[in-house]
Formats: C-alpha cells, sequence, structure tokens
C-alpha cells in the first residue's frame, strides 16, 4: 500500500465524518452530505496479467520441489523385470548400464 493511499483514505474518511457532523448540526440539507459521503471511495487492487502466470509459476515450481528425487514407481517396475529375469541378457545390461550412466 502507497503511503498516499493511506493518506486518500484518511481524508476519504474525514470527508464522511464531517458530512455526519454537518447533518447533525443542521448546518446542511441531508440531500447535500449525502451526495458528499457517495465521494468516498472503495479500495481497488488490480493483479496483473504478468503477476497472475509468475504465480502459476512459482505453484508448478512448489509442487515439483515436493516430488521425490527418485522414481519410485520405475524402480518397482525394474525391479519386477530384474526378478523375473528380463535383464539377464548381456544387451539388455550393456544398455540399462549406458542409460544410467546418461543420468
Amino acid at each position: 500500500m502507497d503511503v498516499n493511499d493511506v493518506t486518500d483514505a484518511a481524508k476519504g474518511r474525514k470527508h464522511v465524518d464531517t458530512a455526519k457532523e454537518t447533518i447533525s448540526q443542521g448546518k446542511n440539507k441531508p440531500e447535500q452530505s449525502i451526495i458528499s459521503s457517495r465521494q468516498v471511495q472503495d479500495d481497488n487492487v488490480t493483479i496483473s496479467p504478468a503477476a497472475k502466470e509468475k504465480s502459476k509459476i512459482a505453484k508448478y515450481v512448489e509442487i515439483v520441489n515436493k516430488m521425490p528425487e527418485v522414481r519410485e514407481d520405475e524402480i518397482a517396475r525394474v525391479k519386477n523385470k530384474m526378478e523375473k529375469g528380463e535383464y539377464s541378457s548381456p544387451d539388455v545390461l550393456k544398455k540399462t548400464a549406458e542409460k544410467m550412466l546418461e543420468e
């Protein structure tokens, strides 16, 4: 929040208070004070499309960071194949070793 926003909000609040005091003292007609009190505006925040995109990316990064380094499902699959003897041939063992070294 900007300092000017706080100052503007305080001015708006003072304007409303002054309008209420004027009504209570009977100095102005109520219609004039109602118009004055309507001049107070609500605060608004606009989030840019770039900021929204950064927020999405940050959520995805958080999800990825929480993921385990080791893919348990892949380990279980390979372990199952090893137990069945599917990796017994020298050709398959060589290819597996090469892929392990690539990572």
